[in-house]
């Protein structure tokens, strides 16, 4: 019947808006000494452990368990000894009376009046006992007539009242938690927060993310959402959203304007990313540290500080999501941290020493435009590599007929994980050259070749999608014997190819010519065009074994181009005849061919059809041979 009710630090929470508690453990004595070694503050902030001592040796038991347990440091517990129980036993014996003669009396059942009266002494026995454990072993009501003992870091103190317990709590809150924040919010500071606070803490932090440069995060003040007060509270009164004369932004305050004590806060979480020197930590990790002393954050706060801290610190802080490399922060991905900080983890790639020699020289590199209110930092730099990386076309990505360097450098840049290790580990050794130690001065030499060898790989990278376009073009040229003169390349085959798209009508070579008379498009996307009809496959998805066949099909369209050329062209404008091209390919490689007009109709040309066509009815095979050796003999030469 002993009631384990919390109890509440009251002044401390006026004073902080903090709500912390302590648990009140009630023990046997030989389970005390085992609960003071197990006991940690994971539910509660603190616990007060009262030993339930039935004799005076068990007394002194638990007064040296105190004494031996190593209490000194664990301000959190607070102990109260009672007076024995063994005074409760001729109340524990009258109970028991009453309960058997309510059991074993016979004559009871046919007597109604003295049921109800045993009932009744039975109830008013155990009112009896309740009464003197209550007032013996309630800590939360005791008076200073109580016999109870209480012991804090195993040294005796005097309390009077249970006034007095609730303000030692408080002291004791104070004392343990002197980094807590003061956040006089209840929606807002607090373990759990219900589901409409936390939709409003979402909505808080999408703002503090994306509207960081507006007055009031963008809220309208004529209306007055949950997220308004928590805004008001935790934000603006707490000076971590300020507007001043470049506009609003999120910052942490200076010392002189902590009213709500978080510097204590944003120091320590820098302190557990920076003890990493640059490895990564769990946001899970994070958070379990802020909730310990001295800071004792509590879970309803910490994403939204963790989301100030991102904005104001951004040029720093790198945050992955399953092992994988956020660019950009909004509010999906706070969402999903809410529910599960155990899968994002937190980099701290502030630059200082030896590395920042490093750091300028590559800033020059990618040319990333910097905020005058902040320093540059290994994010601007790290940033722009990355989205030059996820730019780069498939062809790009896929070619290995670049140098060896480059394709390391490439190959860094496509698996890079994280912002620290690609820029002082990986691309340094996809160089040629050693790491970049972090505390260890570099020779001034090495930071110069890494730095022309990085640019030289970057800028191959960047010329090898443009250098294919130029070989298309190249090839364009070559098969038309034409000048690789761009505009002049361009002029010459849309002259060709309108001349001969009014005669075509095969469905490719049709296609090929309205691509080549394509004035319209500009040079690159010119040549993606005709490369695509060509191989049936956009340029910046080849691979290595597609340029050999595009060279073969351009080829073959060429050629088809040429001949249907040479036999549009020799009907002249009108178009009116039947031209065919007669073509014979010695074993020499040289060809005779010639256009004629097949249409002739005369009575000279229908008898020598016949005599032809007898030769052949009699012996086709020789007439075949005979055919072609006169033919040679009249036949031109080329096309």
């Amino acid at each position: 019947n002993l009631t384990e009710l919390a109890l509440v630090a009251r002044s401390h929470y006026v004073a902080t808006g903090n709500l912390r508690h302590c648990e009140l453990i009630y023990v046997r004595t030989a389970d005390f000494a085992s609960t003071l070694r197990q006991w940690k503050p994971d539910t509660a902030d603190g616990a007060v452990i009262v030993p339930l001592c039935e004799t005076k040796a068990e007394q002194s038991v638990a007064v040296e368990a105190i004494n031996n347990a190593g209490l000194h440091k664990r301000d959190e517990l607070l102990i109260a000894v009672p007076h024995p129980l063994s005074g409760f036993s001729g109340f524990v014996r009258e109970i028991r009376r009453w309960e058997w003669i309510q059991t074993n009396v016979e004559e009871l059942a046919g007597d109604k009046h003295a049921r109800e009266e045993v009932s009744r002494q039975l109830a008013a026995a155990k009112s009896v006992l309740l009464d003197r454990v209550t007032h013996l072993l309630d800590v939360r009501s005791f008076r200073k007539d109580q016999s109870m003992q209480w012991f804090h870091k195993a040294k005796p103190i005097a309390l009077a009242s249970s006034r007095e317990l609730s303000r030692f709590i408080s002291t004791i809150c104070d004392r343990v938690f002197t980094g807590a924040p003061k956040l006089r919010n209840e929606l807002l500071n607090r373990r759990k927060l219900s589901s409409a606070a936390a939709a409003a803490r979402m909505r808080l932090i999408e703002r503090v993310l994306d509207n960081a440069t507006e007055e009031y995060l963008g809220m309208d003040m004529s209306k007055k959402p949950p997220e308004m007060s928590m805004y008001l509270s935790a934000l603006a009164q707490s000076h971590l959203h300020v507007t001043g004369r470049s506009g609003a932004r999120i910052t942490i305050p200076r010392a002189g304007e902590d009213t709500c004590n978080l510097i204590p806060l944003f120091n320590r979480m820098r302190e557990i990313l920076a003890a990493k020197e640059g490895s990564r930590v769990l946001v899970s990790e994070v958070f379990a540290e802020l909730r310990r002393r001295p800071i004792g954050a509590r879970d309803g706060l910490l994403p939204l500080m963790l989301a100030v801290f991102c904005v104001a610190e951004a040029q720093h802080i790198a945050m992955y999501e399953d092992d994988v490399f956020l660019h950009e922060l909004g509010g999906a991905e706070f969402a999903r941290l809410s529910k599960a900080p155990e899968t994002f983890e937190l980099q701290y790639c502030k630059l200082s020493g030896v590395r920042s020699e490093v750091f300028n020289e590559l800033l020059n590199v990618v040319a990333s435009k910097i905020d005058d209110s902040r320093a540059p930092d290994l994010i601007d730099v790290v940033k722009p590599l990355c989205q030059f990386a996820a730019a780069l076309p498939d062809y790009s990505r896929n070619t290995t007929s670049l140098g060896k360097k480059t394709l390391a450098v490439r190959d860094a840049l496509l698996n890079a994980t994280e912002p620290a290790t690609l820029l002082f580990d990986d691309l340094p050794s996809a160089c040629g050259l050693p790491r970049v130690p972090a505390r260890k001065r570099s020779a001034k030499i090495d930071v110069k070749k890494y730095v022309r060898e990085l640019k030289r790989a970057l800028g191959e990278l960047r010329s090898a999608y443009p250098s294919i376009l130029t070989r298309i073009e190249k090839a364009i040229a070559g098969a038309y014997d034409a000048s690789t003169q761009h505009q002049r390349l361009r002029n010459f085959l849309e002259t060709r190819a309108n001349a001969l798209s009014i005669h075509v009508t095969d469905p490719t070579l049709k296609a090929f010519c309205l691509r080549l008379a394509d004035s319209r498009l500009p040079r690159d996307a010119w040549l993606e065009s005709v490369g695509s009809l060509v191989l049936a496959k956009p340029p910046r998805r080849w691979h290595e074994r597609d340029e050999p066949r595009f060279s073969e099909s351009l080829s073959d369209l060429v050629s088809r181009f040429q001949q249907t050329a040479s036999l549009a062209f020799s009907r002249g404008e009108n178009g009116r005849g039947q031209s065919v091209r007669v073509s014979i390919l010695q074993a020499t490689g040289v060809e005779g061919s010639r256009i004629v007009d097949i249409s002739n109709k005369s009575k000279e040309a229908a008898a020598l059809r016949n005599t032809m066509q007898r030769l052949f009815d009699g012996n086709p095979n020789l007439a075949v041979a005979v055919a072609s050796q006169v033919l040679l003999k009249h036949l031109s030469h080329g096309t």
